[in-house]
């Protein structure tokens, strides 16, 4: 049955780009849920007033499949040691949030 009011996390892949390597390194991710009129005050805000890891520390609650715990510190050595991957994590946040599916 189709739920009117959503879940507030969710999973989805977080494709990063890893220099050197050919397939992007894949982190299973646990998001916060915004409805429509959240996410344009977040995209809005985010632009803004916001640095990236505040920003990002908004929607991610936890991922699987990194060799450190999720925290702030972690994801900030992520965002240093690869400078695509706040990009990357939004992204992936947006496609599923927005239910754009990729063609095989």
């Amino acid at each position: 049955m189709f739920q009117i009011d959503p879940s507030p996390k969710f999973w989805a892949q977080a494709a990063i780009s890893v220099p050197g390597q050919k397939d992007p390194a894949m982190i299973d991710v646990q998001y916060n849920h915004l409805d429509a009129d959240e996410l344009k005050v977040f995209q809005t805000q985010t632009i803004v007033e916001k640095e990236p890891i505040d920003a990002l520390m908004e929607i991610i609650n936890d991922w699987k499949g990194a060799s450190e715990e999720f925290n702030k510190q972690s994801l900030a050595k992520v965002l240093k040691n690869y400078p695509a991957s706040g990009r990357q994590f939004y992204d992936a946040y947006i496609k599923e949030l927005l239910g754009v599916k990729t063609k095989n």
